[in-house]
C-alpha cells in the first residue's frame, strides 16, 4: 500500500520500490509459451527509471535454449523499424501485502541472465504501474491525491504553521465547482483534487496537470497518484524522468499570492474546452517546451508551426479566402490546359503547381491571422514578428550573431510566445490576463473574446 499516509519522500528515494511474492511477465503477442513466472522486486535507478526484475525456475516446456530465444525474438527488428507492442511484455505482480500491480509495455533488457535451472529477467516500466486496494475508512467522496516533484513556482496565497513558524506554503485554485490545492514540500510537491460527481476523475486530474504545466511553464509530471473512492483505493506509480531545467516563461503572472486567480480561470477554462488527455493544444505547448533548451533557430521553427497548428485545429473557421482571386486562379489553370503553348514540360510543371496551390481553398494561416486581429483577439505587431521568424525559419539560411540580428531575431520568437499564449488563453474562452513580451516591461493586457 502506498498511501500519502506513509513516507513519500523515503517512497521517492528510495532504490527498491516495491517487494514481489509472485511475478508474471507475459508477451503481449498472445503466444503462451513466452511467460514467465517467479518472485523479485521492482527498483528505480539512479534516473528516476523503474525496472521489473524477475527470478524464476523453468517451466517443464522451457529450457535456457527456448527462453533465451524467446529474449532474441523480442529484440528481432529492423534498425528504424517501430516496435510494436507484440515485442513487449505485460505485467502482474503481487505484493508482499497481498496487493496486485499491472503494467504494460514492459521491455526486457539485454541484462536478462539464464541459467541451467532458472533466470533472472529485468524489463524496464514504460507506463505507469496501476494497483487497486482497499482503504481503512470510507470516504464519502471521491478525490484524489497526486505527488510531484517539487522546484516549480507557484503563487503560494495559504500559510502554513509549523514549528513556529509561518510561510507562504499552499496554493489554493478552488472555486465552487472544483477543490485543488497545491502543498509545497522540501523534495515533492502534492496536489489534492476534488471535483463533485465527476464520473471521470483520471482525466480530469491529467487535464488539470497539462494548464498547471503551461500556466506555470514547466511540465509537471505525477510520480504517484491515488484515487479515493468508497472504500477503494487505486494507486498509480509512475517512471520519474531526470530532472528538467526547462522553464518557459508563464503566459500571465504567477508569483504573487494574488496571482492564483488567474491560475485558477485558466484551469476552470481548460478544464471546460478541452475533453481529452495529450490534446493537440497541449501536444503543440509541450513540442514547444522540448525545445527551449535548443538553438535558437529549433525554437523558431518550433514556435511559429505550433502556431499554425494551433490556428488550424481551433481557429479553422476564421480562414478567409478571396473568393475572386480563386475564381482568376481557376480560370487560369483551365486556359493554360487548353492552350497550345510550348514550353519545357519543367517549367509547365512549376505554373501549374503555382497556380493549384494558390487555388487551394485549405486553411491560411496568415488570413486566419488578421481575422483575429479584426475581431481584437492579437495586435498586428504579433503577426509581423510570426512572419518574419517563420520565414527565416523556413528556409535555408544562416542567422547573424552579431548582437543586433540576434537580439530582433529573439524578440521576435519571444513576441511569438505571446501570440501563442493569447491563441491558447482565446480557446478557453476566460477573460484573462496575457503577458505583453512584444513589448518592454512586464506590462499586461486582458484577452476578452472566445472564439465561440
Amino acid at each position: 500500500m502506498i498511501t500519502l499516509k506513509y513516507n513519500v519522500d523515503h517512497f521517492l528515494k528510495t532504490e527498491i520500490v516495491m517487494s514481489l511474492i509472485k511475478l508474471t511477465l507475459k508477451k503481449q503477442n498472445g503466444c503462451d509459451r513466452a511467460e514467465y513466472f517467479g518472485s523479485g522486486y521492482i527498483f528505480r535507478n539512479a534516473n528516476g527509471a523503474l525496472f521489473v526484475k524477475l527470478i524464476g525456475e523453468y517451466s517443464q516446456a522451457q529450457g535456457s535454449t527456448t527462453a533465451l530465444m524467446e529474449l532474441l525474438d523480442t529484440h528481432n527488428v529492423e534498425t528504424g523499424e517501430i516496435i510494436d507492442k507484440q515485442h513487449y511484455y505485460s505485467m502482474i505482480a503481487t505484493d508482499i501485502s497481498g496487493e496486485e500491480w499491472r503494467s504494460d509495455n514492459v521491455w526486457l533488457t539485454d541484462d536478462s541472465v539464464y541459467g541451467e535451472k532458472g533466470f533472472t529477467i529485468i524489463g524496464k516500466i514504460n507506463e505507469a504501474i496501476v494497483g487497486v486496494y482497499k482503504n481503512y475508512t470510507e470516504v464519502k467522496k471521491s478525490y484524489a491525491t497526486v505527488v510531484t516533484r517539487s522546484g516549480y513556482n507557484l503563487p503560494w496565497n495559504e500559510r502554513i504553521e509549523e514549528g513556529g513558524a509561518s510561510y507562504f506554503g499552499v496554493c489554493d485554485l478552488s472555486d465552487v465547482e472544483i477543490k485543488i490545492r497545491v502543498k509545497k514540500n522540501d523534495t515533492y510537491n502534492e496536489i489534492y483534487v476534488e471535483i463533485g460527481d465527476h464520473d471521470d476523475l483520471p482525466l480530469m486530474v491529467s487535464l488539470i496537470l497539462e494548464a498547471l504545466s503551461i500556466g506555470v511553464g514547466v511540465f509537471i509530471e505525477p510520480l504517484l497518484v491515488e484515487f479515493f473512492s468508497g472504500i477503494e483505493i487505486v494507486g498509480r506509480i509512475y517512471p520519474q524522468k531526470q530532472t528538467s531545467e526547462i522553464q518557459l516563461f508563464p503566459p500571465f503572472p504567477v508569483k504573487a499570492p494574488g496571482d492564483a486567480i488567474f491560475l485558477q480561470q485558466f484551469i476552470k477554462g481548460y478544464l471546460r474546452n478541452i475533453n481529452e488527455r495529450y490534446s493537440s493544444l497541449f501536444g503543440y505547448w509541450y513540442r514547444f517546451y522540448k525545445v527551449e533548451n535548443n538553438e535558437i533557430e529549433n525554437q523558431a521553427l518550433v514556435i511559429t508551426t505550433c502556431i499554425e497548428g494551433v490556428l488550424k485545429k481551433y481557429y479553422n473557421r476564421f480562414s478567409k479566402v478571396d473568393s475572386v482571386f480563386l475564381d482568376i486562379m481557376a480560370h487560369t489553370i483551365k486556359e493554360i490546359k487548353a492552350s497550345d503553348i510550348v514550353m519545357d514540360k519543367r517549367a509547365m510543371d512549376a505554373i501549374k503547381s503555382i497556380l493549384i496551390n494558390a487555388n487551394n481553398k485549405a486553411f491560411n494561416t496568415q488570413n486566419t491571422l488578421y481575422e483575429l486581429q479584426k475581431i481584437g483577439l492579437i495586435e498586428k505587431e504579433l503577426i509581423k514578428s510570426w512572419k518574419a521568424i517563420r520565414h527565416k525559419s523556413h528556409h535555408a539560411g544562416e542567422l547573424k550573431f552579431n548582437k543586433k540580428d540576434f537580439q530582433d531575431f529573439y524578440a521576435d520568437i519571444i513576441s511569438c510566445l505571446e501570440l501563442f499564449y493569447t491563441l491558447i488563453i482565446g480557446i478557453t474562452g476566460e477573460e484573462l490576463v496575457c503577458y505583453e513580451y512584444s513589448k518592454k516591461g512586464a506590462s499586461t493586457r486582458i484577452i476578452k473574446h472566445n472564439i465561440d
